[in-house]
């Protein structure tokens, strides 16, 4: 039988957890979080990362190495938008989360946090055109609007396109009034 524990973890995701460059989690970090919730502690993982990307990179090799169900994890993604524990994901096979998809019913958003959805395509029109296999935008977020880096791409040649691309998304928002103009 499990105890309260005195301490719980707020934890970020990208560095503490998964790294920066691959994305994966090591095999030692879900090693000492499956232990954590052997013994109850509370985790909170807070973090501008989608749902999916927990899912896919997180969750699965917590429940490959023995996560219990009852683990008392808590995802907070999307700096803060978006929202579930890990007990309330359904066991077998993780759903694919998209912004074009239906939201499980376990997941929680808050739409006054969301970018509508134009803004959001119009970001994603611009990054495709400027910044073409450099940089991605990621679709799997329910309400941000998220560009990174390719794994892989060529640093030079990305930190060029993300600084084009960021002007123009700047220069976007201030057209749709989103923005107080910043150059």
């Amino acid at each position: 039988m499990r105890t309260s524990s005195p301490i719980g973890l707020l934890l970020d995701v990208d560095a503490p957890v998964a790294s920066t460059e691959t994305r994966t989690v090591p095999e030692g970090i879900i090693d000492v979080l499956v232990r954590l919730a052997r013994r109850g502690v509370p985790v909170g993982f807070n973090t501008g990362r989608s749902t999916d990307f927990l899912l896919h990179n997180l969750i699965a090799p917590l429940r490959d190495a023995g996560l219990p169900d009852d683990a008392p994890f808590h995802a907070i993604c999307e700096k803060g938008a978006v929202w579930f524990p890990f007990s309330a994901v359904p066991p077998g096979d993780l759903p694919d989360v998209t912004v074009d998809g239906t939201a499980p019913d376990w997941l929680r958003t808050d739409p006054d946090m969301a970018i509508d959805a134009d803004t959001r395509d119009a970001i994603w029109a611009l990054n495709d055109e400027r910044a073409g296999d450099l940089q991605f935008t990621d679709r799997t977020k329910l309400a941000m609007v998220s560009l990174e880096k390719t794994v892989g791409a060529d640093q030079t040649e990305y930190e060029r396109v993300r600084d084009d691309v960021a002007a123009g998304v700047e220069d976007l928002l201030a057209e749709r009034g989103l923005a107080e103009e910043v150059r």
